[in-house]
């Protein structure tokens, strides 16, 4: 007859076995990960034509051309203007009443057959009323705030090289 692990009685030790599991799982995962991309190796597969559902970690080409797309667009312009804001989030709140029925219907096919009041109001309302209250809210948001420096900031209570250097 063998007995159970007893359960560790402090805090530190149970986030250790916490952390000591999720390190199992992980690497648990990535030997399966291994073993399939082993298995479609025999099968004379490469990764371009596994299937993204079944190995998650196969970006499809498109979705890295957007990702190219949208880190261009920022880089053009990291820190759009109030106005440039407030347009971009009335056209995204304009698209979402626009194309309602058509959200609610891919909602509906993903999780086949979810009711349509609760995608309506859980999905698309929402939405549309988080881009009304932060078009309401921008300039306020948008304005410089003071922060208080915290006291074991200052630089003259740095330790090293630096104490003796006022900022």
């Amino acid at each position: 007859m063998t007995s159970a692990a007893p359960l560790p009685s402090s805090a530190t030790a149970r986030r250790r076995m916490t952390l000591k599991d999720s390190r199992l799982s992980i690497k648990r995962a990535h030997d399966l990960k291994d073993e399939l991309a082993g298995a479609a190796r025999h099968r004379g597969e490469d990764k371009m034509t596994q299937n993204p559902a079944t190995d998650p970690l196969v970006i499809p080409a498109e979705f890295l051309s957007v990702l190219q797309k949208q880190q261009a667009a920022y880089k053009r312009n990291m820190n759009p203007g109030l106005e440039e804001r407030r347009a971009d989030l009335r056209s995204l709140h304009r698209m979402l009443v626009e194309n309602h029925e058509e959200i609610v219907a891919a909602i509906d096919q993903d999780y086949g057959c979810r009711c349509r009041f609760e995608t309506k109001f859980a999905e698309t309302y929402m939405a549309q009323e988080a881009a009304l209250d932060t078009i309401k809210h921008l300039k306020k948001w948008l304005k410089p705030h003071r922060r208080r420096l915290d006291p074991t900031q200052y630089p003259w209570q740095r330790p090293g090289p630096f104490r003796n250097r006022l900022a």
